[in-house]
């Protein structure tokens, strides 16, 4: 008589394929543990198993008939903070949550009376800003308040005196005295 020893398959599966790859499934013999690794690819982590393995950690099936398990993976996401500076300088657009890999486009909109002045954080300059997000990354639109020269002259000069001319910020209130 000839005896073999009973095999069992183990199949390993991705959901979604391009989340990351499974290792580990194959023919095993009976009463074998079958250890089974899940490798997230370039912006995704593993969500958890399902089917014959459960959970978010590792996965050993012990092999007593055919197996399977399904390793999910979930694309990972990032907080991008968008602020103004000072808040009351105006609106800045984009902040939220975005998948890994998304590339975000960050606008500011002065309030009246103030002047876009530039980008720190995630961008730089004055100019478009736009940002990849793969970690989680914040932006600031730096604003000024718009200021005016008021100028206070007599007329004729040898008239008299003319006070109260100088710089003052937008909606100030300036008072001249002759």
């Amino acid at each position: 008589a000839h005896f073999s020893q009973q095999q069992s398959t183990l199949t390993a599966d991705a959901s979604p394929s391009y989340g990351g790859s499974v290792s580990g499934g194959g023919t095993y013999s009976y009463g074998a543990t079958a250890t089974v690794t899940a490798t997230p690819s370039t912006g995704y982590t593993l969500s958890g198993w399902s089917g014959d393995c459960s959970g978010g950690g590792s996965c050993s099936v012990a092999m007593n008939s055919n197996k399977t398990v399904t390793a999910s993976f979930s694309q990972q996401q990032y907080t991008l903070t968008a602020d103004a500076s000072p808040s009351a300088g105006g609106t800045v657009t984009g902040g939220g949550v975005y998948n890994s890999g998304a590339a975000v486009t960050v606008t500011a909109t002065p309030a009246q009376g103030y002047t876009f002045t530039g980008w720190s954080g995630a961008c730089s300059g004055t100019g478009y800003c736009s940002v990849t997000i793969n970690t989680n990354k914040t932006v600031t639109a730096s604003f000024s308040q718009q200021q005016y020269t008021l100028t206070a002259d007599a007329s004729p000069s040898y008239g008299g005196s003319v006070s109260g001319g100088g710089t003052y910020s937008y909606g100030a209130t300036a008072t001249v005295t002759a």
